[in-house]
C-alpha cells in the first residue's frame, strides 16, 4: 500500500500535466471543427446528407452564438447561417412538395424543428401538402381501379385501398399528432392545429367516400356492393378507433346509405330506359308489319270473335299453324293475323316490363337480409329508409310510365315513317298503360310484400297510381279518337267543299266518296276491335228518312251537346270520333249554298249516313246529329223542296244491301 501511495506521489503531477494536455488538445480539435464547419456544412449540403447538415449546425450554433463578439467566430457563425438558410428553404421546399414521400416530408419537419422553424408556421403547410397528396392520389386509385363499365370486383377493389389511402392517411396523421399535438408548447396553438386537422380530415374523407361510393354503387352485382361496404365499414372502423374525433363511424354509414341509394338509382335508370324501349318497339313492330304489307294498313278485314283476352295469355295463343309469324323487336313472335293484333303487341310490351320492374325489386332484397353479425351491424340501421326508397322509386316508375307513354307518343307523330302508324301506336300505348293499371300495379304491390321488411314501409298508393294511370289511358285514347276523326273530317270537308251544290244534279244514289270515308272507319273498327274486344252484334241497319224542320227549330231551342267522354271500350270510341265528324260535316255544310237537287243529294247522303253510323253506335244519337246537319242544309237552300221519301229509303236499301255484303 505504501508503495501504490508513493508511484501516485510521483506520477501525479505528471497526470495532471497529461490532463491539462488532453483538455487543450480537445479544445484545439473543437476549435478546428469550428473553423472547418462552413466547409463541413457545405459538403454535406453537396452530398445531400441534410440531417447530417442539422447535426453539426445544432450541436455548434450554441457555441458561435456564445464567442460572436469575436471576430473569427462571428464570421463562421454569419457563414454557417447562410447555409443553413439555403437548408432550410430545401427542407421547406420538400414539405411543400405533394411528391415528396411522406417519411420523407415527416423527417423534414423534425429537422425544421430541430433549426427551430416556427410550429404555427410549419404546421399548416404539412397538413394542407399531405392531405393535398392524398386527395389528389384518389381520381388515380379511383381511374386505376377499372372503368366503370367493365367488370370488376369492387370487394378487391375496396380491400386495396386499406395499405393505399388509409394507410397513408393513418401514416399522415399519426406524424402530425406526434409532431404538432403533443409537446409543452402552448395549449391555444394545439387547440387550433387539432381544429385545422379535423377539417381538413373530414373534407379528405368526404372526397374519399364520394368516390367509392360512386364505384361500388356501379357494380351490377347487388352482393358485391353489399360485401364492398361491409369491407368499408371494416377500414372505416379502424380509422375511427385511431382518430374517435374525426366521427368516422356516422360519415361511414352516411356513405353506406347513400351508397345503397345511388345502386338503387342507377338500376332504376336502367329500368327506366327499358320500359322506354319497351314502348317504343310496339311502334317499330307496328312500322315493320306496315312495311311488310306494302304500305298498306293491315288492319281491312273484320277481326274473328275471340274468347276474353288477359294479361297473362300470350300473344301465340291465337296464332293459327297456317298464318306466317312476324318477328318484332318484342319478345316472342306476334302473329300479324291474330284478331288481337294491338292487344297481342302491347302484351309483349308489358310482360317484360313487369319483368324488369321484378328484378328491380327482388335486385335490393340483399341490403334488407342479414347473414351475420357484422351484417346486421351494418345494414340493419338503413332497413326501414331503404325499404321506402324501393317503394318510392317503384311508384316513380309509374308516373314515369305516364309521361314516357305520352312523351313516346309525340315522338311518334313527329317521325315521318312512325307517323304512319301512330294511330295504332297509340291504341297499343293505352292498353299498355291499362294493363299496368288493372295488373301491373297489384303485381307489384305483392313483389313488394315479399320483400324482408315490415309491409308499412313498401304500401304502394295503389288508388293514386291507378287514378294517374287510368288519366294518361284516357289521353292517349282522346289523341287517338282526335287523329281519326281529323282524318275523317279532312275526307268529309273535301266531299262538301268541291262539288258546286247549286249546280247539283237530281241524285240517283249515294255519292261513291261515302264508299271511301266508310270503307276508312270501318278499318278505324277493325283497330279498335284489336285491343277493346266489346260484344260484337251483327250489324242492323236502320234507314232513317229525316224530318223537316221549321225555321229557327233547334230541337226545342236547346243548343245541341256535341261533347262526348272517353272510355276504354270501342263504342265509346266510335262514339267520339263519330261525333267529332258528325261536327265537321255540321260546319263543312254552312260554308256552302245549296240548290235543290243538292239539298236532295244531301237528305240521301245523310240518311245512308245515319244507317251506316247508327249500326256502330246505335241510331239515336246519330240521327239527333245528321238531324242537325240537314237543318242547316235547309237553312243554306235557296229552294228547300223535300225528295221523295220512298225513293230515299229505296236507294239506300240498295246501297244498304251492297255494304252488307261488304261488311259480311
Amino acid at each position: 500500500r505504501e508503495r501504490i501511495e508513493k508511484i501516485n506521489e510521483t506520477i501525479g503531477p505528471r497526470r495532471e500535466r497529461i490532463e491539462e494536455l488532453t483538455a487543450i488538445s480537445r479544445l484545439l480539435k473543437k476549435r478546428e471543427f469550428l473553423f472547418q464547419l462552413p466547409a463541413r456544412l457545405e459538403h454535406c449540403l453537396e452530398m445531400g446528407a441534410l440531417n447530417q447538415t442539422v447535426e453539426y449546425y445544432t450541436k455548434t450554433v450554441g457555441i458561435l452564438k456564445k464567442y460572436s463578439h469575436m471576430s473569427s467566430f462571428d464570421s463562421i457563425l454569419k457563414e454557417c447561417q447562410g447555409i443553413m438558410d439555403r437548408v432550410t428553404e430545401i427542407l421547406k421546399e420538400r414539405v411543400g412538395n405533394m411528391n415528396t414521400s411522406s417519411s420523407e416530408a415527416t423527417d423534414a419537419v423534425k429537422m425544421l424543428l430541430k433549426l427551430k422553424y416556427p410550429r404555427a408556421t410549419l404546421w399548416p403547410l404539412f397538413l394542407e401538402t399531405r392531405a393535398g397528396a392524398l386527395e389528389a392520389s384518389l381520381p388515380k386509385q379511383i381511374k386505376e381501379g377499372g372503368d366503370e363499365d367493365e367488370e370488376e370486383d369492387v370487394c378487391a377493389f375496396i380491400q386495396e385501398l386499406n395499405p393505399t389511402f388509409l394507410g397513408a392517411y393513418l401514416e399522415m396523421a399519426s406524424a402530425f399528432r406526434v409532431l404538432f399535438l403533443t409537446g409543452d408548447y402552448g395549449s391555444e396553438e394545439i387547440r387550433e392545429a387539432e381544429s385545422a386537422f379535423e377539417v381538413r380530415s373530414k373534407s379528405l374523407f368526404t372526397t374519399f367516400l364520394n368516390l367509392i361510393r360512386s364505384r361500388i354503387s356501379g357494380a351490377h352485382d347487388p352482393e358485391e356492393v353489399k360485401q364492398a361496404l361491409i369491407h368499408l365499414y371494416r377500414n372505416m372502423e379502424n380509422v375511427n378507433a385511431a382518430f374517435p374525433k374525426l366521427g368516422i363511424t356516422e360519415k361511414s354509414n352516411s356513405a353506406i346509405r347513400n351508397t345503397i341509394y345511388d345502386h338503387l338509382e342507377k338500376k332504376f335508370v336502367i329500368l327506366q330506359q327499358k320500359a322506354e324501349g319497351n314502348m317504343k318497339e310496339m311502334n317499330v313492330a307496328l312500322f315493320d308489319l306496315w312495311v311488310d304489307k306494302g304500305g298498306e294498313t293491315p288492319f281491312i278485314g273484320d277481326p274473328e270473335p275471340s274468347s276474353p283476352r288477359s294479361p297473362s295469355s300470350s300473344s301465340s295463343s291465337s296464332s293459327s299453324p297456317s298464318s306466317s309469324s312476324f318477328e318484332s323487336p318484342l319478345s316472342g313472335g306476334i302473329n300479324p293475323a291474330s284478331e288481337n293484333l294491338l292487344y297481342d303487341i302491347a302484351d309483349a310490351a308489358f310482360q317484360p316490363t313487369i319483368n324488369e320492374i321484378r328484378k328491380f325489386v327482388q335486385n335490393q332484397a340483399p341490403f334488407l337480409t342479414y347473414d351475420t353479425g357484422l351484417q346486421e351491424e351494418v345494414f340493419s340501421r338503413h332497413k326501414q329508409s331503404v325499404s321506402m326508397k324501393i317503394c318510392l322509386k317503384v311508384q316513380q316508375l309509374f308516373l314515369c310510365l305516364n309521361e314516357l307513354a305520352l312523351l313516346t307518343a309525340q315522338e311518334a307523330g313527329s317521325d315521318p315513317d312512325m307517323k304512319k302508324v301512330r294511330a295504332c301506336y297509340l291504341l297499343c300505348l293505352s292498353q299498355f298503360c291499362a294493363t299496368f293499371r288493372t295488373t301491373g300495379v297489384r303485381s307489384v304491390q305483392r313483389m313488394l310484400r315479399e320483400l324482408p321488411t315490415e309491409a308499412d314501409y313498401v304500401q304502394l298508393q295503389t288508388a293514386a297510381l291507378a287514378d294517374r294511370l287510368r288519366d294518361c289511358t284516357v289521353e292517349l285514347l282522346k289523341q287517338y279518337v282526335g287523329a281519326q276523326a281529323r282524318r275523317l273530317s279532312r275526307m268529309i270537308r273535301k266531299t262538301i267543299d268541291t262539288p258546286d251544290w247549286m249546280e247539283s244534279k237530281e241524285p240517283r244514289g249515294v255519292r261513291p266518296v261515302l264508299d271511301m270515308i266508310f270503307d276508312e272507319f270501318k278499318t278505324v273498327d277493325n283497330e279498335i276491335c284489336r285491343v277493346f274486344q266489346d260484344s260484337h252484334e251483327d250489324e242492323k241497319f236502320e234507314i232513317v228518312i229525316h224530318q223537316e224542320k221549321k225555321p229557327n227549330q233547334k230541337f226545342g231551342g236547346k243548343k245541341l251537346d256535341l261533347s262526348v267522354g272517353v272510355r276504354m271500350e270501342r263504342k265509346s270510341l266510335l262514339t267520339a270520333i263519330t261525333h267529332r265528324f258528325l261536327k265537321s260535316f255540321l260546319e263543312a255544310v254552312r260554308l256552302k249554298t245549296f240548290g235543290r237537287c243538292g239539298y236532295n243529294q244531301m237528305q240521301v247522303d245523310l240518311a245512308f249516313t245515319a244507317a251506316i253510323l247508327g249500326s256502330y253506335i246505335g241510331p239515336g244519337k246519330v240521327r239527333e246529329l245528321t238531324d242537325e246537319v240537314l237543318y242547316s242544309v235547309s237553312e243554306r237552300c235557296v229552294n228547300p223542296e223535300p225528295f221523295n221519301h220512298a225513293v230515299i229509303e229505296s236507294i239506300c236499301k240498295e246501297k244498304l244491301g251492297l255494304a252488307s255484303e261488304s261488311r259480311m
